[in-house]
């Protein structure tokens, strides 16, 4: 009988083991499967910010063609205004000149 009690215990210990064994892998799974739910979370997240970035960098771009026509309408635009500063100063000139003549006459 002495023989047969040993056994019992370790079968039974054994059977301890492998229930602690099954409940720490329970456990394993059910945090796997919450991580598994929070990482296809995040996915769809960065889905929507993938999208979202190339909508911005569409307009981004868009504006920076605005920007560039701004620039070059700007350059044309300083042109424009020294041409007419020129014409100006010659108009003045001639003015004057006009004046003092119909003065003198």
């Amino acid at each position: 009988m002495k023989n047969k009690e040993p056994n019992l215990n370790r079968e039974r210990e054994f059977t301890v083991v492998l229930e602690a064994l099954h409940s720490d892998f329970r456990v394993f799974g059910e945090g796997l499967s919450a991580l598994r739910e929070k990482v296809g979370g995040l996915s769809e997240k960065v889905d929507v910010l993938t999208l979202m970035v190339g909508i911005l960098t569409k307009r981004v771009d868009r504006l920076s063609d605005k920007v560039d026509g701004i620039f070059e309408m700007t350059g044309r635009n300083t042109e424009d205004i020294h041409s007419i500063k020129t014409d100006l100063k010659k108009f003045y000139k001639r003015m004057t000149l006009l004046e003092q003549n119909f003065s003198n006459n």
